[in-house]
């Protein structure tokens, strides 16, 4: 009984002394949490449900912090590898710069595979292993990865979206990289996704870099022009808010003398182009009995055969006749080329943009694509795109196969559709400079890093005595 005493002596000893350890390792922690060193990084607190970072100490300086975006188009799955100084997110008064270091597109959407989710698993490997051969190995386990899915998995029904989304949200919690939740896989909506674009677009060039930034006047208008969607957002003074704009989300900033106007359409130039030959194939069917489209959208001398319409197309290189097609997938009438050189007066948006004068326009993917076909600069005005788009059109097409690629084809149909979706409906002045580069500051302009920047500045802060960090921690967005 005696010998039990001792030890329960000896055992009750050792754990006091266990314990004022660690409430002394406690201390010294709070010591430096509460000190002026101002070296933090952001850091997941694992033992915590709720979706928030916590500041910890790190060990050196300039520590470098990294994270991958995947965006989910309908033509493909790009990741975008980001890098930056872990501290610059809390310094208020410093630009918060982020590089993009390694971007990779493939031609697999993730819709393709709505009756083979486990099929993905093969394709996201194979990513991960790319991306991991450019991150320092002491890295991967810290670097942060989202998803944001776009149109084409915006079309499937809820349950096949769920059913992809849940098997990759299982492919990423077993990749090796930091993912914090499942709600950082997710299908976006193409108001998020123009949001995003904006924010991104304006990061590379310099106008937004931290909240604050988001009322900057001299902040760009952006205009995707995807496979299956397109999106403009812009900043507009509040005063100049017209009827034309009821169309439009509006988020009313804090003092409500601006607005920011996000619109999000099912124009996207593959299912444009669909429509737009659908309709033509219709208005040919009485005098054409066999599966065969003249389309006037191709050049003279093209002949392939469109697998989703099921029939064969025999360019015609008519771009007149095309723009007219154009139109009428706009829905506008009363307006035929060339008697009408534009129809910026009936266009469902007319004059939006045009209060807009000091305010730059990007527009991005098919219309960088199309431009670089026609050996058109970064900036250029929609007329000259038109005219530029007419003039190749009318190339017999042996002439332009001569560096044939997956898109020599409809290079022709591409260009009238930019120019007109930014005249005919956007309502854009037809001698408005546009910019459509490939890059920006060695980027290619996309709504990822958008989406990485909301979501750094989204999370919640929990510690009650760094208010001016916690206040940089408040809400890009909420719910855009």
């Amino acid at each position: 009984m005696k010998g039990l005493s001792i030890l329960f002596f000896q055992i009750l000893m050792l754990a006091l002394r266990i314990s004022a350890i660690q409430d002394r390792k406690q201390k010294q922690n709070q010591n430096h949490m509460d000190g002026n060193d101002a070296n933090y990084q952001l850091k997941i607190n694992e033992n915590n449900k709720q979706d928030y970072f916590m500041l910890s100490k790190i060990r050196e300086d300039n520590s470098s912090c990294y994270s991958v975006v995947f965006d989910a188009g309908s033509t493909g799955t790009r990741y975008e590898v980001f890098e930056w100084n872990c501290d610059q997110a809390f310094v208020e008064d410093q630009k918060f710069i982020i590089q993009s270091i390694e971007s990779s597109k493939d031609k697999l959407p993730i819709s393709n595979y709505e009756s083979n989710p486990e099929g993905l698993i093969s394709v996201f490997e194979q990513k991960f292993k790319e991306i991991k051969a450019i991150l320092p190995e002491e890295k991967v386990s810290q670097t942060d990865i989202y998803l944001g899915a776009t149109e084409g998995m915006r079309q499937l029904s809820s349950e096949k979206q769920e059913a992809i989304i849940n098997q990759i949200v299982i492919i990423f919690q077993n990749s090796g990289f930091r993912f914090l939740d499942s709600s950082k896989a997710r299908v976006i909506t193409g108001n998020q996704e123009g949001i995003f674009l904006w924010i991104g677009v304006n990061n590379m060039i310099s106008q937004v870099s931290k909240i604050q930034d988001m009322l900057n006047e001299n902040t760009i208008t952006a205009i995707d022009v995807g496979g299956k969607s397109s999106q403009i957002a812009f900043l507009k003074n509040f005063k100049d808010v017209n009827k034309n704009d009821a169309q439009f989300e509006y988020q009313l900033s804090s003092n409500q003398e601006h607005v920011f106007l996000v619109n999000s359409e099912k124009l996207g130039f593959k299912i444009a182009k669909m429509e737009i030959l659908k309709q033509e194939f219709e208005d040919q069917r009485e005098q054409n009995h066999e599966k065969v489209l003249f389309s006037s959208c191709y050049n003279k001398g093209y002949e392939g055969y469109e697998e989703e319409l099921s029939f064969k197309i025999i360019g015609q290189g008519d771009p007149e006749k095309c723009i007219n097609l154009i139109r009428r997938f706009f829905k506008l009438e009363n307006c035929e080329y060339p008697k009408f050189s534009d129809c910026t007066e009936q266009s469902s948006q007319q004059n939006i943009l045009q209060v807009q004068n000091n305010q730059k326009i990007y527009v991005v993917e098919n219309a960088m694509h199309a431009r670089v076909a026609y050996g058109l600069r970064d900036s250029y005005t929609p007329q000259k795109l038109k005219k530029k788009a007419i003039k190749y059109c009318k190339k017999p097409y042996s002439q332009i196969s001569q560096n044939e690629d997956i898109y020599t084809h409809n290079q022709c149909l591409q260009g009238l559709y930019v120019s007109s979706l930014q005249i005919d409906h956007y309502g854009i002045d037809p001698q408005q400079t546009i910019y459509s580069p490939s890059q920006i500051n060695q980027w290619v302009p996309s709504w990822g890093i958008g989406m990485l920047l909301t979501e750094l500045f989204h999370q919640k802060c929990n510690l009650q005595n760094e208010k001016q960090i916690c206040e940089s921690l408040q809400l890009l967005l909420s719910n855009p």
